[in-house]
């Protein structure tokens, strides 16, 4: 079985869909503008202030003078813009390969996406640097007391397979749901899946699957 433990309900027919549609188109509309109004803040404040340096980690660098490293995590946007809304393909097509050429120095989390950033590029290797990333304070182990309260909360037997993240086709949600199901009833009773995160945009195929069996 699925247990589905996610921010918002799954379903609400077509007034729903459009108004989802609806609520897509605006926000995509306020992130287009942020990410201008932030760009022009963060130009005005690094004369003003003049900063030394300047780190960027949101992939595309603001277009400032002072020197500026860039964290790159992946390509998934210009390998796979299909995976991705319109705004943010629009961004990084205005906005990443011009903020790479703006770079002092490039940092990647792994060696993969270091050679797909120098191959996709053609940035010289030494400006590309793959460097391992730290796990946030909140991702550590925790009492036992507070595992049991979850497992009652959510039914949950002491061993399941976990999903984390956005239900969006980049996620590959589908497959994982469908590999899921080709697995044998026992195994999945006693391992159940729980996919755990928001309803992301294209979503749609991934409620609808889980109206039919075996979920």
């Amino acid at each position: 079985p699925l247990r589905l433990a996610s921010r918002f309900a799954a379903g609400g027919g077509s007034s729903s869909s459009a108004r989802k549609s609806w609520l897509r188109q605006r926000l995509a509309s306020a992130k287009s503008l942020g990410f201008r109004l932030v760009d022009h803040y963060v130009a005005a404040a690094s004369k003003i202030l003049r900063w030394p340096l300047f780190h960027e980690t949101d992939h595309c660098a603001a277009r400032i003078d002072a020197p500026t490293i860039t964290t790159v995590h992946d390509l998934s946007v210009t390998l796979h813009p299909e995976w991705h809304p319109a705004h943010r393909v629009k961004k990084y097509e205005e906005n990443f390969e011009r903020g790479l050429k703006q770079s002092s120095h490039i940092l990647t989390p792994s060696e993969a996406v270091r050679e797909e950033v120098i191959a996709t590029f053609g940035i010289a290797p030494e400006r590309v640097t793959a460097t391992s990333l730290a796990p946030r304070w909140r991702f550590r182990p925790v009492e036992e007391r507070r595992c049991d309260e979850v497992r009652q909360r959510f039914n949950l037997p002491e061993r399941f397979a976990l999903f984390v993240g956005n239900i969006e086709p980049r996620k590959n949600v589908s497959t994982l749901l469908d590999a899921y199901a080709m697995m044998p009833p026992e195994i999945r009773s006693r391992h159940p899946l729980v996919v755990v995160g928001g309803w992301g945009w294209r979503s749609d195929d991934v409620q609808e699957k889980l109206t039919r069996p075996p979920w």
